[in-house]
């Protein structure tokens, strides 16, 4: 049973927190990219057998990368190795791994994959020796890069995915140009990246249904949220994972009894990480204002407008007067951007062609 009173509690203090008006506006710019997510990503869980892969390789992996990417982060990555960090008067070592268990399998070693970025600057990496590995260890560090020195401000909480991501994305195509591992392997591996993150995309449509439920009838029950979807339900397939989602969605409002809005950065960040990544395919020395942006995100001198304004002369979309915008030129862009991205994986095969 879901306790919808404790639900309506919710959403009243967020619907009258001092931050309403910005939440308001990230949401409204927010639910195009989700809908951009849900609509035009393919659904296809395929397995295969992973190539076993030492952690030691990954490693030389990231640093070959980092390498080739920016050879002041492979100095500094050499660094993350070796430091020890001092935190609430005891040390720690900066990068910690963890070997995830063998009898974890399929997509559960992928739920169990708690790779993270502490506070505190320490990493942990839960590796299984595989070809996945190397991203988590690149992606952990490109955050490390670009890790808030101060409580993370707005800016920082929307787009503090879009680096690590988008450093996936070259982190593939460095692995396809060198054939490092099975072409079909490595495609998988960025498939269900933009498959993981479908999940993020309808808990925030979920959530903006319940504002449009409340802010309509000033209050949220089964009932309404049945009417609003049977109302909608010819609309698109946005529509439909809504449906699929709601409960869950609601069950985990129930469990933290406050709303975080962790999707939001993954949306953006899997938006923006595919404008950037074809814009630096296209020119190379884009890399550049991925640099900037690692930068921006970690500094913490800069007022939260003056943060948004820096970064809209970088040229990144989605910024408009210290604040996030969107409008149809630049929706049109991130599609493009997107659809490319998801064309990039549209040869995945079913199986493995079979070795003679």
């Amino acid at each position: 049973m879901i306790d919808y009173e404790k639900i309506n509690e919710v959403l009243y203090q967020l619907t009258h927190s001092k931050e309403t008006e910005q939440v308001m506006n990230n949401l409204n710019v927010i639910k195009y990219l989700a809908k951009m997510i849900l609509e035009n990503t393919q659904i296809q869980r395929i397995e295969t057998q992973p190539t076993f892969v030492p952690l030691q390789e990954s490693l030389q992996i990231a640093i070959d990368f980092f390498h080739e990417f920016n050879q002041d982060y492979e100095y500094i990555f050499h660094n993350f190795l070796q430091e020890r960090n001092t935190y609430q008067g005891y040390e720690d070592i900066g990068m910690r791994f963890y070997k995830i268990p063998e009898e974890v399998k399929g997509t559960s070693r992928e739920q169990a994959n708690n790779s993270m970025l502490f506070f505190e600057g320490n990493i942990r990496i839960d590796y299984s020796e595989e070809p996945i590995d190397a991203y988590s260890i690149v992606h952990e560090s490109i955050h490390k890069l670009s890790l808030a020195k101060d409580n993370m401000t707005n800016f920082q909480n929307l787009f503090y995915e879009v680096p690590s991501i988008t450093c996936e994305f070259l982190l593939t195509d460095y692995l396809l140009e060198r054939k490092k591992y099975p072409e079909n392997e490595i495609k998988i591996l960025k498939s269900h990246r933009f498959q993981g993150l479908m999940t993020y995309a309808a808990y925030d449509m979920c959530l903006i249904t319940l504002l449009d439920i409340y802010q309509k009838n000033g209050v949220v029950n089964e009932r309404l949220i049945k009417e609003y979807i049977s109302n909608s339900l010819s609309e698109s397939i946005t529509t439909w994972f809504i449906s699929q989602c709601m409960n869950a969605f609601l069950q985990s409002i129930l469990s933290e009894r406050l709303l975080l809005f962790d999707a939001e950065r993954y949306i953006v960040g899997l938006v923006l990480a595919c404008y950037m990544h074809q814009e630096i395919l296209d020119h190379p020395n884009k890399k550049e204002k991925l640099f900037q942006l690692i930068h921006l995100l970690g500094e913490p001198n800069y007022l939260e407008k003056e943060t948004f304004l820096k970064s809209e002369k970088l040229g990144i979309p989605m910024i408009k007067d210290g604040q996030l915008y969107i409008d149809e030129e630049i929706l049109q862009n991130l599609y493009h951007n997107y659809n490319r991205e998801i064309d990039s994986i549209i040869d995945i095969r079913k199986t493995e062609p079979k070795i003679p």
